[in-house]
């Protein structure tokens, strides 16, 4: 997940620099690859709150799936289920 990282803090900034301060946190599932691409994101949990909450979590779930970041390989396909957290939660 260290390559993820980059991608959400950017996504995170883009929205804090617009004036908006969202906080909480929300859960992510990651269907990959082998080689640890994403093949699919499915949005699951939610508990943001504040303005631009919806606008990382978009930017962000765009970054997986452009490929810009994976996951270590593995044996086969996986399904990896993340939270994340944003501000204070």
């Amino acid at each position: 997940m260290n390559d993820a990282l980059p991608f959400l803090q950017a996504s995170l900034a883009r929205v804090v620099a617009d004036g908006k301060n969202p906080s909480g946190s929300f859960i992510l599932g990651f269907q990959t690859e082998s080689d640890g691409s994403i093949r699919m994101v499915l949005e699951m949990e939610s508990e943001l709150k504040g303005e631009g909450a919806e606008d990382v979590v978009s930017e962000f779930i765009k970054s997986a799936t452009a490929r810009k970041w994976k996951f270590p390989t593995s044996a086969s396909q996986s399904l990896v289920e993340v939270k994340f957290s944003l501000g204070s939660t």
